[in-house]
């Protein structure tokens, strides 16, 4: 009986440190991100969602040629400018449905994938610009807005603020150069 027992403590000792290096793992690269729950592959979903594309690409030249045949009242200019104008929207949506259909088709739930991993260390690529116009307005408000304009940040972005002001406040514009805008 005790070598049983040493059996069992033997292998919980390998689980604890199995799940410890898991976990350093995880910890150490950050850039991982762990989904929960299986990715949907295939099976009778995937099946279902390609046999009703199929089913409207059937359906839809029907529909339409019996909408365009029988429910539209040629004869009565008023409602027929309205009917053809309805059922062309109809034709759009189902065009767009249908080509977001076809590019699904390979994999419908392309959303379980894993997102591309993002560098944040690269050199900003983009100027965002952002223009502060005054006129007659008291300084407090404009300092507190350039500021809160100052603030923005963001990795991939170089952030500028301008102030557009005619500049008779000396004051407000000696404060605003001091800001430290780059």
């Amino acid at each position: 009986e005790e070598e049983g027992e040493d059996d069992d403590d033997d292998e919980s000792e390998e689980e604890e440190e199995e799940s410890e290096e898991d976990e350093s793992d995880e910890e150490e690269r950050p850039d991982i991100v762990v989904h929960e729950g299986d990715p949907i592959e295939g099976g009778i979903t995937m099946w279902f969602y390609r046999g009703m594309v199929v089913l409207f690409f059937m359906l839809v030249p029907s529909y339409f040629w019996y909408r365009w045949l029988y429910t539209i009242e040629w004869d009565v200019p008023y409602r027929m400018y309205y009917q053809t104008t309805i059922c062309v929207a109809e034709m759009f949506g189902s065009i767009c449905v249908m080509m977001l259909a076809v590019i699904r088709f390979p994999n419908p739930w392309a959303y379980n994938q894993r997102p591309p991993a993002v560098n944040p260390r690269v050199k900003p690529r983009y100027n965002v610009h952002v223009l502060v116009p005054c006129y007659n307005e008291p300084s407090d408000i404009v300092l507190s807005t350039c500021e809160a304009a100052l603030q923005l940040h963001h990795e991939w972005a170089k952030v500028t603020v301008y102030l557009c002001d005619d500049g008779r406040n000396l004051e407000r514009e000696k404060t605003v150069m001091m800001m430290g805008n780059p």
